[in-house]
C-alpha cells in the first residue's frame, strides 16, 4: 500500500435521538486512514439486479460500472452477495430453494464463472445448506458465519468449515435471535443479540468469542434501540464494520425522521456523523475499496417496496452519486444489497 493519508469527520449536532440539540463536542472526530495509492484496480462491486421480476447476482466495475459481468441465471431470487476477504469468491443465497425459514446457500467462484450450491451429505442424500443474511467470513477465509431461523424460535449463529464441508450451532442453547455482523481482529466477533437473560444487558451489539460466548456488550449510543411506549424513538439497522479503520458505517432512523439515513460511528460511540437527511429509505451500507466510500441502496419512502438504487457516498467531501443507473445493468428495474 502507498503513503496514509488521515480523513477527520466532526461529529454532527443533532441528537441522533430526536430530543433536539445536543453538543457536538460531546463527540471526538472520527479518523479514518485513505488509501492514498490502492494496488492494482479496485475490481469489482457485486449487488443484485431485478430483471424481468427475478432478482440476480451481478458483478460490476468499481472504475466502470458499464462493464458487468451476471453471477446468475435462473428464475430464482437471488440475493445477499457476500465477498471473501480475498475477493476471489463470493457466497449469495438463492432464496426459491433451501429449507423453510431460511434460503440456500451457494458458492461462486470468480476466475472459474461457476456457482455451487452448499451441501452436507446426510443417509437420504445432500442435505442444502440453508440459512439467512448477514454472512461473514472470517479473517482467514477458513469459513464464514451466517444466520439460521429456527420455525418457533429466534436466529442461531451457525459457522461453515470450508476444509470440513461441516457447519456447527454457536448458540444452540439460546432461543433469542442472535447473528454476527463482523469482526474484530482475528479472535473477536460483533454479533447483534437480543438473549437478556444470558447477557444482563439490552438487546444490541456484542462483543464474542469464536464459540459463540459474549466478552462484552458494545456500549455506543447510536446503535441503541430506543423506543417508548411501543413507539420506536430511535433505531439502528445493519450496521456494517470496517475493521482497518475501526468504524461502523450503518443506517438510522429517529422520531424526527420520514425516512433512514446513513451514518458513520466508531465502537462505542466516542465519534458520530450522519451523511444523509433522512428523506429517502438509505440502508444497507458497504465499505469501498479506499476506505473513504460507502455504498448503500436507497429507495423514496413513498414506495414500500422499491425501485432501489445503489448510491455512492464520499466520506471525504460528503459527496452522494448514484452508482450506477438500473437499466444499464441488463435493462434492470432496480439495484439494491451492494457489497464491496
Amino acid at each position: 500500500m502507498g503513503a496514509t493519508a488521515w480523513l477527520v469527520l466532526f461529529a454532527c449536532g443533532k441528537d441522533p435521538i430526536g430530543n433536539g440539540d445536543i453538543d457536538a463536542e460531546k463527540f471526538s472526530p472520527c479518523e479514518i486512514p485513505l488509501n492514498s495509492s490502492l494496488e492494482g484496480e479496485p475490481g469489482w462491486i457485486a449487488l443484485t439486479a431485478r430483471i424481468d421480476g427475478y432478482q440476480q447476482i451481478y458483478l460490476v466495475d468499481y472504475s466502470d460500472p458499464t462493464n458487468f459481468r451476471r453471477v446468475t441465471h435462473n428464475d430464482h431470487q437471488n440475493i445477499a452477495p457476500t465477498f471473501s476477504p480475498d475477493r476471489t469468491q463470493l457466497i449469495y443465497l438463492d432464496r426459491s430453494t433451501g429449507l423453510v425459514h431460511n434460503d440456500q446457500l451457494v458458492l461462486y467462484d470468480i476466475s472459474s464463472d461457476s456457482a455451487t450450491p452448499l451441501v452436507l451429505p446426510s443417509e437420504n442424500g445432500p442435505f442444502p445448506v440453508s440459512g439467512k443474511a448477514p454472512i461473514v467470513f472470517s479473517p482467514d477465509y477458513a469459513g464464514f458465519y451466517f444466520r439460521v431461523g429456527g420455525s418457533f424460535s429466534g436466529d442461531d449463529i451457525f459457522y461453515w468449515d470450508f476444509t470440513g464441508q461441516a457447519m456447527t450451532n454457536l448458540t444452540q442453547t439460546r432461543d433469542p435471535s442472535e447473528y454476527v455482523i463482523g469482526h474484530k481482529g482475528a479472535d473477536t466477533l460483533i454479533a447483534f443479540s437480543n438473549d437478556a437473560t444470558t447477557t444482563g444487558q439490552p438487546m444490541g451489539f456484542y462483543l464474542m468469542d469464536l464459540e459463540g460466548n459474549y466478552l462484552a456488550y458494545i456500549d455506543n449510543p447510536h446503535l441503541e434501540l430506543i423506543n417508548r411506549d411501543g413507539v420506536n424513538k430511535k433505531v439502528a439497522y445493519n450496521p456494517e464494520w470496517n475493521d482497518d479503520s475501526g468504524l461502523f458505517a450503518f443506517a438510522e432512523t429517529d422520531s424526527t425522521l420520514a425516512g433512514y439515513r446513513i451514518a458513520v460511528t466508531d465502537l462505542y460511540g466516542t465519534c458520530y456523523k450522519s451523511y444523509t437527511n433522512g428523506l429517502y429509505i438509505d440502508d444497507h451500507p458497504a465499505w469501498g475499496p479506499d476506505g473513504q466510500t460507502v455504498f448503500f441502496h436507497r429507495r423514496k419512502v413513498t414506495d414500500t417496496i422499491g425501485p432501489y438504487k445503489v448510491m455512492q457516498l464520499n466520506l471525504q467531501t460528503g459527496e452522494i452519486n448514484e452508482f450506477v443507473k438500473p437499466a444499464v445493468i441488463d435493462g434492470a428495474t432496480e439495484l439494491l444489497l451492494p457489497d464491496y
